[in-house]
């Protein structure tokens, strides 16, 4: 102490470098004391670490980062919005006009001329109907005065054209000729030439044949021939 002290008014910057000596040998001795320590326990702490398992082991897992969203134009959601909506059925045009159906004929045209009678048939596109009778034919008579005349019977011959003359259609006042049947004699003419009568017969617009009934018949037969 009395050296530190004579030293101390003697020589002041001695003192201080060796101040400066002792401290920095106790810093020197210390880290000495703690740095073997210090290995120690990151050892220790080394060893407990591979003791565990990999379950126990604690991981620092950085967390993903989110996708990012981008905000849809407003015409594409409203596309799609618009494509999940289901789809409408389509509408007719409260405007649009029906499909026109041609009517069916129902009043009957009257001729004696074949001429005339295939010539409004292929106008209105209908059939031909020949009604051949006999002046002296009693059954012929009594079709045209009980059959012919009926309401159903009138009905019936609506979509024809009718080839006749008075002798068998008493109430069509155009019939005011024998009946011209042309070309169609030979067609329902019996093989000796002759035609009997009465005889009810069905021709297309072109001439052709469709059916014939000959003889007497009353009027559900002459509508069941007709349809």
């Amino acid at each position: 102490m009395k050296l530190l002290a004579w030293m101390s008014i003697r020589k002041p910057a001695s003192l201080l470098g060796l101040g400066l000596g002792l401290g920095l040998a106790h810093l020197l001795a210390l880290g000495a004391v703690l740095l073997p320590a210090c290995g120690s326990e990151q050892q220790l702490l080394a060893e407990l670490r591979a003791q565990l398992t990999p379950g126990q082991r604690t991981k620092v897992v950085k967390p993903k980062a989110k996708p990012k969203v981008k905000a849809r134009d407003a015409n594409a959601k409203a596309a799609v919005e618009t494509a999940k909506l289901p789809a409408e059925k389509a509408k007719p045009a409260a405007d649009a006009a029906p499909a026109k159906v041609p009517k069916k004929a129902t009043v009957a045209v009257f001729t004696s001329s074949h001429d005339e009678a295939f010539a409004e048939a292929k106008k209105t596109d209908r059939k031909v109907l020949l009604v051949l009778t006999g002046e002296h034919c009693n059954p012929c008579h009594d079709m045209r005065d009980h059959v012919f005349p009926l309401a159903e019977v009138r009905k019936a011959f609506g979509p024809y054209v009718v080839l006749a003359d008075k002798t068998g259609i008493t109430f069509a006042p155009e019939l005011d000729a024998d009946v011209d049947a042309g070309e169609l004699w030979s067609v329902i003419c019996d093989p000796d030439g002759s035609a009997s009568v009465p005889t009810l017969a069905v021709f297309d617009t072109d001439g052709r044949l469709l059916k014939k009934t000959v003889g007497w018949a009353d009027a559900a037969e002459v509508i069941a021939f007709l349809k």
